[in-house]
Protein backbone atom coordinates (compact mmCIF):
# COMPACT_ATOMS: atom_id res chain seq x y z
CA UNK A 1 0.00 0.00 0.00
CA UNK A 2 1.63 3.10 -0.74
CA UNK A 3 0.85 6.31 0.46
CA UNK A 4 1.93 10.08 1.30
CA UNK A 5 3.07 10.21 4.66
CA UNK A 6 4.38 14.22 4.94
CA UNK A 7 4.60 16.60 2.05
CA UNK A 8 6.20 20.18 4.20
CA UNK A 9 6.16 23.23 1.75
CA UNK A 10 6.64 21.84 -1.73
CA UNK A 11 10.34 20.56 -0.02
CA UNK A 12 10.22 17.17 0.94
CA UNK A 13 7.66 14.32 -0.04
CA UNK A 14 7.96 11.19 1.75
CA UNK A 15 6.31 8.23 0.45
CA UNK A 16 5.74 4.88 2.40
CA UNK A 17 5.10 1.64 0.74
CA UNK A 18 4.80 0.80 4.48
CA UNK A 19 5.25 -3.23 4.12
CA UNK A 20 5.29 -4.67 7.21
CA UNK A 21 8.64 -6.62 7.39
CA UNK A 22 10.49 -7.91 9.95
CA UNK A 23 13.79 -7.70 9.26
CA UNK A 24 14.81 -3.86 9.13
CA UNK A 25 18.53 -4.97 10.54
CA UNK A 26 19.82 -4.39 6.98
CA UNK A 27 18.74 -1.20 5.07
CA UNK A 28 20.49 0.11 1.86
CA UNK A 29 19.49 3.59 0.85
CA UNK A 30 20.75 5.43 -2.55
CA UNK A 31 19.88 7.96 -3.89
CA UNK A 32 18.95 9.08 -8.11
CA UNK A 33 19.42 12.42 -8.94
CA UNK A 34 17.63 14.27 -12.04
CA UNK A 35 15.00 12.58 -11.40
CA UNK A 36 12.62 15.05 -12.76
CA UNK A 37 12.71 19.40 -14.73
CA UNK A 38 13.54 20.50 -10.97
CA UNK A 39 16.00 18.15 -10.59
CA UNK A 40 14.31 16.59 -7.21
CA UNK A 41 16.39 13.51 -5.77
CA UNK A 42 15.10 10.16 -5.62
CA UNK A 43 16.09 8.10 -1.83
CA UNK A 44 14.93 4.64 -2.19
CA UNK A 45 15.14 2.36 1.06
CA UNK A 46 15.67 -0.84 0.22
CA UNK A 47 15.20 -3.50 3.21
CA UNK A 48 16.54 -7.26 2.87
CA UNK A 49 13.47 -9.43 3.79
CA UNK A 50 13.92 -13.15 4.98
CA UNK A 51 10.65 -14.72 4.19
CA UNK A 52 11.25 -13.94 0.77
CA UNK A 53 14.30 -16.11 0.51
CA UNK A 54 16.45 -13.06 1.11
CA UNK A 55 15.77 -10.63 -1.80
CA UNK A 56 15.82 -6.82 -1.31
CA UNK A 57 12.67 -4.97 -1.69
CA UNK A 58 12.05 -1.00 -1.69
CA UNK A 59 9.74 -0.62 1.23
CA UNK A 60 10.27 3.53 1.04
CA UNK A 61 10.82 6.16 -1.28
CA UNK A 62 11.38 9.91 -0.20
CA UNK A 63 11.63 13.45 -3.08
CA UNK A 64 14.11 16.05 -1.43
CA UNK A 65 14.28 19.25 -3.40
CA UNK A 66 17.58 19.50 -1.61
CA UNK A 67 20.32 17.18 -0.45
CA UNK A 68 21.52 18.26 2.76
CA UNK A 69 21.82 16.58 6.23
CA UNK A 70 18.68 18.11 7.57
CA UNK A 71 16.09 17.81 4.73
CA UNK A 72 17.09 14.04 4.79
CA UNK A 73 17.07 13.57 8.42
CA UNK A 74 13.60 15.25 8.63
CA UNK A 75 12.74 12.18 6.14
CA UNK A 76 14.24 9.50 7.24
CA UNK A 77 12.86 10.48 11.08
CA UNK A 78 8.92 10.49 9.65
CA UNK A 79 9.79 7.15 8.39
CA UNK A 80 10.72 5.79 11.31
CA UNK A 81 8.40 7.24 13.09
CA UNK A 82 5.03 7.01 11.02
CA UNK A 83 5.71 4.40 9.28
CA UNK A 84 7.54 1.21 10.39
CA UNK A 85 8.96 1.32 13.52
CA UNK A 86 12.33 0.93 11.46
CA UNK A 87 15.13 -0.15 14.06
CA UNK A 88 18.08 -1.19 11.53
CA UNK A 89 20.97 -2.82 12.96
CA UNK A 90 22.81 -1.77 9.61
CA UNK A 91 22.68 0.53 6.80
CA UNK A 92 24.75 0.46 3.52
CA UNK A 93 25.54 3.57 1.88
CA UNK A 94 28.00 4.96 -0.69
CA UNK A 95 30.30 7.26 0.49
CA UNK A 96 28.21 10.24 1.03
CA UNK A 97 28.97 12.67 3.46
CA UNK A 98 25.47 13.55 3.84
CA UNK A 99 23.86 10.25 3.69
CA UNK A 100 25.67 9.50 6.59
CA UNK A 101 25.37 12.64 8.98
CA UNK A 102 21.68 12.07 8.48
CA UNK A 103 21.80 8.48 9.45
CA UNK A 104 23.51 9.56 12.73
CA UNK A 105 21.03 11.73 13.15
CA UNK A 106 18.08 9.65 12.91
CA UNK A 107 19.77 6.71 14.81
CA UNK A 108 22.12 8.02 17.39
CA UNK A 109 22.39 4.75 19.42
CA UNK A 110 23.15 3.98 22.72
CA UNK A 111 23.16 7.74 23.89
CA UNK A 112 19.38 8.03 23.53
CA UNK A 113 19.11 4.42 24.76
CA UNK A 114 18.52 2.19 21.41
CA UNK A 115 20.62 -0.39 19.80
CA UNK A 116 23.61 1.02 17.59
CA UNK A 117 23.42 1.58 14.15
CA UNK A 118 26.85 1.05 12.27
CA UNK A 119 26.87 2.81 7.96
CA UNK A 120 28.69 0.27 6.39
CA UNK A 121 30.44 1.77 3.05
CA UNK A 122 29.83 0.49 -0.53
CA UNK A 123 32.72 1.01 -2.51
CA UNK A 124 31.71 -0.63 -6.14
CA UNK A 125 30.67 2.94 -7.31
CA UNK A 126 33.40 4.56 -6.68
CA UNK A 127 35.90 1.56 -8.41
CA UNK A 128 33.58 1.22 -11.79
CA UNK A 129 33.75 4.73 -12.15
Amino acid sequence: MLKIIASLNGLLKVLCLCIQIDSWWLTLIDSTHKTNRYDWRLFTLYVRDIRTYGCWNVDAHFFVSSEDADTVTEALVIIRNKCCRWSPRYILSDQNNIEAKSIKKTFPGIIAGEQECQILLCIVPITVA
